[in-house]
């Protein structure tokens, strides 16, 4: 069996940013002392981004899990999404060159709706999610052209 999940550093950086940016909000709502306006605008908005990141983390967090021919895509919120490995219509790696490395991420699409996404920086077991739909599903890949 073959899992990807988000990796604990991804995890412990996001959380770690929403920990600092809600302390700051609160902070900044009880004990500035700021005119009115001032007092409410600048605690809203650092709320809300740290609101908008909290649900692009939970709603994005996937878990991808091959065993055998099945291939189950696990989210917290949404239901998980079950498919074969015979209803992989194409898969593609996407790499963008960044300014010290390569940012790679690979796109499996099942049909009505159901993609997996893993990316190499993100997550674990990209090389071998990438090695098992080289072997099994190779004819099946999108090209990337430069």
């Amino acid at each position: 069996m073959i899992r990807s999940r988000p990796k604990n550093t991804t995890l412990f950086s996001l959380s770690l940013f929403l920990i600092i940016a809600y302390g700051l909000g609160i902070w900044a709502w009880i004990s500035l002392p700021h005119p009115a306006g001032m007092r409410i605008l600048l605690p809203v908005i650092i709320l809300l981004v740290a609101l908008l990141v909290t649900i692009k983390v939970v709603s994005g967090y996937r878990t991808l899990e091959i065993d055998g021919d099945r291939w189950r895509v696990k989210r917290l919120i949404n239901r998980s999404i079950k498919f074969t490995g015979r209803d992989i219509e194409w898969w593609k790696e996407i790499k963008i060159s960044t300014a010290g490395s390569t940012y790679k991420q690979l796109q499996v699409y099942a049909g009505k709706g159901s993609t997996a996404k893993v990316s190499m920086q993100e997550h674990t077991g990209y090389e071998k999610v990438l090695k098992r739909l080289k072997t099994k599903h190779g004819a099946i890949e999108i090209k990337e052209t430069p």
